[in-house]
């Protein structure tokens, strides 16, 4: 059995990881498991509070996250997996997933200019396209 690949695209906030792992998810006909699609249906569905309270639909989100990544990858399926992780955190989490299943991993690591970033967040935040509790996360 050919064991399942795990991409990880990864990088600061509107560095263009939702864009490519779009892209690679579409090009291969791979599952897109996106961070931002998660916490933005929490926020939907739950609704805004406090800063507190979006960092704790931020930990929810990762474990969700987390959780559904280990579904594909318990199942033998490859996937994609979009987030601005942070090493220290995601490590662990990876690590455990590699202990207990059989897979291949690719990291892309995405950077961009600062006043770049800043400009596209300023955009996303004018276009109304995102809950203001996940553009602001560094």
């Amino acid at each position: 059995m050919t064991r399942p690949l795990l991409i990880l695209v990864t990088g600061a906030p509107c560095a263009g990881k939702t864009t490519l792992a779009r892209h690679i998810a579409d090009k291969f006909r791979l599952p897109l498991i996106a961070k931002d699609d998660i916490k933005e249906t929490l926020f939907d569905w739950l609704g805004w509070k406090d800063r507190e309270w979006s960092k704790q639909l931020g930990r929810a989100t990762m474990r969700l996250l987390f959780y559904f990544v280990e579904s594909q990858l318990a199942a033998g399926h490859s996937c994609i997996v979009e987030s601005n992780f942070r090493a220290e955190m995601a490590a662990a989490e990876f690590r455990a997933l590699q202990a207990k299943h059989d897979f291949v991993s690719v990291q892309v690591v995405l950077k961009c200019e600062r006043d770049v970033l800043v400009q596209r967040i300023r955009a996303r935040w004018d276009l109304g396209k995102r809950h203001l509790a996940t553009l602001i996360t560094w």
